[in-house]
């Protein structure tokens, strides 16, 4: 009866939570097709200038990059009419779409750009609206000092201003700072502040905000009744005034709150709310982290989906539902392995510093020794100078006592000097060999260092790369096929571990071909059997091959072929021409978390260009030239965020260099890259001429 009331209560909080969410979606997508509607009729460019801004702002929520490109349209015709009243505003706009999209330097960018601009019209209200989102973002890169100083900064010229609605976010913004600095009494200080002017404002969102807030101290402090107690209010808040996007955290944490009341085995709690029954804590924990994760996957929040996902896990666990957990364990290990490659750049950019210091202390300290032997040998030859010039001395000093021999003692006098130059000389000429010497001692030291640490990392790059990609399908073979023979497991069971399989078989069988493949490069051991090839026809076959992975994924696959050239053929291997096509389309899938991936080629001169390209983490420019390095990715770091020999763009280079052309790439860190993949000894017929306007004709998500 109880597990009835359960899935009943669950099953209309989802219907609730979805119709919530399918009328924000109706509601901003209603309003997004009446403002372009307005923008196509209207012919007045300070209207257009007003609906582009509006535009960029409905599009703040829904979806940033749409929200960037009308801010920038906007922001260039309010630029060119001088339409100094908005673009501030615009530039605040396109900032606040950067934030929602977590790129936080470009955020920085604009929000700047608003606050000169804000400055220059000596707008108080706007610098302070600026310094407060400059805060937000050095809030999210977890910078509290830097976002502190601008919370504080805002809030005192909204107190200057007595502009309450200014004042509640900044004083909520700073008791969020000391809630992430574990400082509960302080930040308590703060929320309820700010609750109370947001509820004498009647601002729902604010209220909200706070309650939840305040639900998260105490939730903290482990009075659990009280956390529970606000989070209903700011549920039901965020629930009155359609803000579904605000909802997941809510129900997470209040599925968080009675898993931990489950399991701490909170007697006088779990016995007011449960009747001291654990299992229907737990299962009420279940609900509201199911419809947590339905919020979180409609607006694809991957760090929420992460959370949520191994807090499911461990609830199924305690609940007996082993194969739920271990599903759920397999969305959060997929989830938290595509947002890894973010810290692990922080990890990275730490020990290239690291390096770079100690580096550059070898150093210091190789000149500083330098130095000292030269001082040396300074003081040496001042010395034996001095003590050549003392012996003039005396001998000057003879010659005045003794004239009558003044001829004999000026001759030896003056062969005397000639003795001290000629050892002048000398002593310059051997003080020259030696800091000729120590020179070249230095920079062999640092050749030698350099050739020693590139050799240590391309050793352990191949160590761990062959102990990882071997070691780990084949342990997971072996471990699945205990399994399968196992005669507990049920057959049903079995089935569900037959893809798992497979996909460990594969990927050792991958890993070991490009073992071969760049071992049968390398020893010039590949024979080049050429045949007629229908182009077109083979880059759909393709497009074909990879569709499932992309929807995956959830990407974009773009097929981009110039028109007229259904008949293009080529003279080539066709096996080889895969292996490069593969290498590259898969390295595009691998390292591409969201946006597109195209796949097409142009026409270059009498020849053409085999281009793959995708909106992926892109790869840094100093590590650009060293990608199709055998073992490579862009680090060969022993934590790795991604799997693969490092082998693939080396055994596409090599085939590509077989037949005679080359692969190139263009790429910028964090938006992308391109390669290309040419050869001018590719003959080609069609028959028909082509034009160089190019179209994408295929599409698939």
């Amino acid at each position: 009866m109880e597990n009835k009331r359960l899935l009943s209560t669950f099953t209309i909080l989802l219907f609730l939570l979805i119709s919530s969410i399918t009328y924000a979606q109706l509601q901003g997508k209603a309003r997004v097709d009446s403002l372009l509607v307005q923008l196509n009729k209207s012919n007045d460019d300070t209207n257009k200038v007003k609906l582009l801004y509006d535009l960029s702002d409905t599009y703040v929520e829904i979806n940033p990059d749409e929200g960037i490109k009308y801010g920038v349209q906007g922001l260039e015709l309010a630029e060119e009419l001088n339409f100094k009243n908005i673009i501030a505003k615009i530039n605040n706009c396109i900032g606040m779409n950067y934030d929602n999209k977590s790129d936080y330097p470009e955020a920085l960018e604009y929000y700047f750009k608003a606050l000169k601009k804000h400055e220059e019209e000596g707008s108080k209200k706007g610098i302070a609206t600026d310094f407060t989102n400059i805060g937000v973002v050095y809030l999210h890169q977890s910078d509290y000092p830097k976002a502190l100083e601008y919370y504080f900064k805002a809030l005192k010229i909204f107190e200057e201003l007595k502009l309450k609605n200014g004042i509640a976010y900044n004083i909520g913004n700073i008791g969020l700072v000391y809630w992430y600095q574990n400082n509960y009494p302080k930040a308590l200080e703060y929320y309820l502040k700010t609750f109370n002017i947001f509820k004498e404002l009647n601002d729902m969102y604010g209220i909200a905000s706070s309650l939840f807030n305040i639900g998260n101290v105490y939730n903290r402090q482990k009075d659990y009744a009280k956390a529970l107690d606000y989070y209903f209010k700011a549920c039901n808040t965020y629930k009155d005034f359609g803000s579904a996007i605000n909802l997941a955290p809510v129900l997470g944490n209040i599925g968080d709150t009675y898993f931990t009341i489950a399991k701490d085995s909170n007697k006088i709690l779990l016995n007011k709310l449960f009747a001291g029954n654990k299992t229907t804590a737990l299962q009420k924990a279940k609900i509201y982290v199911d419809s947590a994760i339905v919020i979180e996957k409609e607006y694809g929040n991957l760090r929420g989906l992460n959370g949520n996902y191994k807090l499911l896990s461990d609830i199924q666990l305690l609940l007996g539902d082993n194969k739920g957990a271990l599903e759920s364990y397999k969305n959060y290990t997929t989830i938290r392995d595509s947002i890894y490659n973010i810290e692990k750049t922080k990890s990275i950019t730490q020990m290239q510093m690291k390096y770079e210091k100690e580096k550059n202390d070898a150093i210091f300290e190789l000149e500083l020794n330098r130095q000292k032997k030269l001082k040396y040998v300074f003081i040496l030859g001042f010395i034996v100078v001095l003590g050549f010039s003392l012996l003039v001395f005396l001998q000057k000093k003879k010659i005045s006592k003794a004239k009558e021999k003044l001829e004999i003692e000026k001759k030896r006098s003056d062969d005397l000097l000639v003795q001290l130059e000629n050892s002048n000389l000398i002593l310059e000429e051997k003080v020259k060999e030696r800091t000729s010497e120590l020179e070249s001692i230095n920079k062999d030291i640092i050749i030698a260092k350099d050739k020693a640490e590139a050799g240590d990392r391309l050793k352990l790059a191949f160590i761990q790369n062959i102990s990882h990609e071997i070691r780990t399908p084949l342990n997971g073979i072996i471990g699945l096929n205990s399994i399968l023979i196992d005669s507990n497991v049920s057959d049903e069971e079995k089935k569900e571990y037959y893809p798992l399989l497979q996909a460990s078989s594969d990927r050792l069988l991958n890993t070991i071909s490009d073992y071969l493949d760049i071992s049968m490069i390398m020893s010039n051991n590949i024979e080049v059997n050429k045949s007629v090839l229908k182009l077109n026809d083979e880059l759909f076959e393709l497009k074909l091959k990879y569709e499932e992975t992309c929807v995956g994924k959830k990407l974009l696959f773009n097929l981009q072929l110039p028109e007229n050239t259904e008949s293009l053929t080529i003279n080539t291997d066709i096996k080889l021409f895969r292996k490069i096509m593969t290498n590259l389309i898969d390295n595009a899938v691998k390292f591409t978390l969201k946006g597109s991936i195209t796949l097409g080629y142009t026409f270059v001169d009498n020849s053409f260009r085999i281009f793959v390209k995708d909106t992926g983490i892109g790869i840094g420019y100093e590590t650009q030239d060293k990608i199709f390095e055998n073992f490579m990715q862009e680090d060969i770091s022993n934590t790795r965020g991604y799997d693969g020999s490092g082998l693939g763009l080396s055994v596409a280079k090599g085939y590509a260099n077989l037949l005679g052309g080359n692969i190139f790439l263009e790429s910028v860190k964090g938006e992308g890259s391109t390669f290309f993949f040419y050869t001018s000894k590719y003959p080609f017929n069609r028959k028909s001429n082509y034009s160089k306007k190019v179209r994408c004709y295929l599409q698939f998500r």
